[in-house]
């Protein structure tokens, strides 16, 4: 019994020396001082090369009492061949003071070595709170007016508006902790239904039935049943990844189908660390019928390889100059749950182009004409959005849609005024 107790200790005392060696000649370097401390820039990326010499692993480290997990590094792990992560902030500082991270890229054990970030605080933007869209060359998709209303203290959409005058209608939400309640007004009607939440974010809401009627008589067009779900990836940052919107479809332009109309579409996410890389969205007719027919359309993005166009709106209109095909209704399409802050972060920048490519089966697929390509076009007034223009290029034309934007004023006292020019 005693030398086999003595035969494990020296066996254990062999492995832990043998560890030791190997660990000597462990490694991760960063060859360039300068990536050793980085600053940010708004949101926009810095990625950071080095050499190790085995699987590594990156950790984030804040300072004491910062709860705001504010970075994201991406990727969280690799092997000797891929040797480089991507540091972002996943908003602007607007904070009084500077924010300080450090990024632990590490060996399984103890060897690494360290980056420390900062990200300086910069001016607060206005509070946006107008947009008009307009089209030249085509009809325009979804809303053309927009103003946005804010939660006291804060720049979190709390309500948002679509037209102006006696036919405005205001959508605003209530947040529960599993559940939640988006409001429509218009004059004295009011209309609401419940949604799905967890963590301040949708999950969905099921069979609801939507009526669109002719604005000179009241006389209703279209009517169908809508059920939408959401999902998000596991990641800390909870990503969206797809929405599913099945449509029941029983009154087209003021015919009543019998038997209705199934439609099932999703919406694809796929990123390329925070920024949306492309989009797939594939629309099924008749899902559980014998003559099912889909429709696919892709949309890849491409993205300055210099200076990001960085988001600092204040309301999450990014999918609506990004996608002004996919607008319809406010919640009728997936925009409205993006502008009152339900499917999580607002994307942190804006594309220069995106190419589309379509696979169509369906009448209606094949009776509509396509874009293959869009281009957008930002001017800025310092570092506020002025206006964006995507120009839609289809194979025998070309239609822009052009937003404008307003932003809230600052009174004589310094402080900031509610007036905008799109009120006035």
């Amino acid at each position: 019994m005693g030398r086999t107790l003595s035969n494990i200790i020296t066996t254990l005392c062999l492995a832990i020396l043998c560890a030791s060696c190997a660990h000597d000649d462990a490694y991760v370097e960063i060859d360039d001082p300068a990536q050793l401390d980085i600053s940010l820039s708004g949101t926009n990326p810095v990625t950071v090369n080095f050499r190790a010499s085995a699987e590594w692993y990156a950790r984030i480290y804040y300072q004491q009492g910062d709860t705001t997990r504010w970075l994201n590094v991406t990727p969280l792990s690799g092997n000797p061949n891929v040797t480089a992560v991507t540091i972002r902030a996943k908003s602007a500082n607007y904070t009084d003071s500077d924010r300080h991270a450090d990024v632990e890229v590490k060996l399984p054990g103890n060897v690494g070595t360290t980056i420390r970030v900062v990200q300086p605080a910069t001016s607060k933007p206005r509070r946006l709170t107008g947009l008009r869209r307009t089209a030249v060359g085509g009809s325009l998709d979804g809303p053309s007016v927009l103003s946005f209303g804010y939660e006291e203290d804060s720049d979190e959409t709390a309500s948002f508006t679509v037209g102006s005058g006696t036919g405005a209608v205001t959508y605003s939400v209530e947040k529960g902790t599993s559940s939640g309640t988006v409001t429509m007004s218009t004059g004295t009607n009011e209309s609401s239904f419940p949604i799905k939440m967890l963590n301040g974010r949708v999950y969905g809401y099921d069979n609801i039935e939507w009526s669109f009627a002719d604005t000179n008589t009241g006389i209703v067009l279209n009517r169908s049943t809508v059920t939408m779900s959401f999902s998000y990836d596991n990641s800390e940052d909870k990503l969206l990844k797809k929405i599913t919107r099945n449509e029941t479809v029983s009154m087209r332009n003021g015919e009543t189908l019998d038997p209705a109309q199934r439609i099932t579409e999703t919406f694809d996410y796929f990123y390329d660390n925070l920024s949306i890389d492309s989009l797939c969205h594939i629309t099924t007719y008749n899902p559980t019928d014998t003559t099912t027919v889909r429709d696919t359309v892709q949309y890849k993005l491409h993205y300055p390889a210099a200076e990001y166009q960085e988001n600092n709106l204040t309301a999450d209109v990014w999918h609506l100059l990004v996608f002004p095909e996919l607008q319809d209704t406010p919640f009728y399409s997936p925009t409205g749950f993006e502008m009152l802050g339900l499917t999580g972060d607002p994307q942190s920048n804006f594309p220069e182009s995106a190419d589309i490519s379509v696979q169509l089966h369906s009448e209606e697929g094949l009776t509509a004409s396509w874009p293959d390509r869009y281009l957008y076009s930002y001017q800025r007034n310092v570092n506020e959005l002025a206006t964006a223009t995507a120009e839609l290029y289809f194979p025998s034309s070309t239609r822009q849609v052009t937003a404008a934007f307003t932003y809230q004023e600052a009174a004589d006292d310094g402080t900031e005024s509610t007036d905008t020019a799109a009120e006035r």
